[in-house]
């Protein structure tokens, strides 16, 4: 008995790595492969190894971008407004009231085909190449990147980043939830 169990064990076992072998490839690859064998008897052992053709699509993507410019990423098209504007936080109650914050304009559109969040996650940089805060909460015309948009819709808003100094400031958006190195770097001067 403990024996059929074990084998039933190491079945199901098998039968999963399989499973998941088999789902771990992806249809979005950009590389493909094709094999050819000859099956000749009467050609040379070295005649009848495999072939192997691969070819490879050229990432030419750009991944640095300034002002005024549009990128897309993760089926979503990202434009940045080509001027920024300095800002002061007007809350009271804030240790942060009356500092000067950079304001910048964005606009987002799902190019993709499903209704789906904003899926980049926004770091901000500022004159010293250190990050900032993003008191988006301070604003009411923040860009929402948690408002669902569906397939052809768009959003605009602001971006909204703290002031450090006069130099060149620094927007990196990252997918959320990839395992992707990608990044697409905004980089601008500000000068107040």
């Amino acid at each position: 008995m403990k024996k059929s169990i074990r084998c039933i064990l190491a079945a199901v076992i098998i039968f999963t790595f399989a499973l998941l072998a088999a789902g771990s490839g992806s249809s979005d690859s950009k590389e493909t492969t094709s094999y050819a064998w000859s099956a000749q008897s009467d050609e040379s052992v070295a005649d009848q190894t495999a072939i192997e053709t691969t070819t490879v699509e050229e990432t030419t993507a750009r991944r640095n971008y300034k002002l005024g410019e549009t990128f897309t990423m993760a089926d979503f098209e990202v434009t940045l407004g080509s001027s920024y504007s300095i800002v002061k936080i007007n809350n009271q109650f804030s240790d942060k009231n009356g500092k000067d914050v950079v304001k910048v304009p964005i606009t987002i559109k799902n190019v993709g085909s499903e209704t789906t969040d904003f899926p980049l996650y926004i770091n901000y940089y500022g004159s010293k190449g250190t990050e900032v805060d993003n008191p988006t909460y301070f604003f009411d015309d923040s860009l929402s990147t948690s408002s669902k948009l569906r397939p052809g819709a768009s959003q605009s808003g602001y971006l909204y980043f703290m002031y450090d100094g006069n130099g060149i400031y620094g927007l990196d958006f990252e997918e959320l939830f990839s395992w992707s190195d990608d990044t697409i770097s905004v980089e601008f001067e500000v000068t107040k």
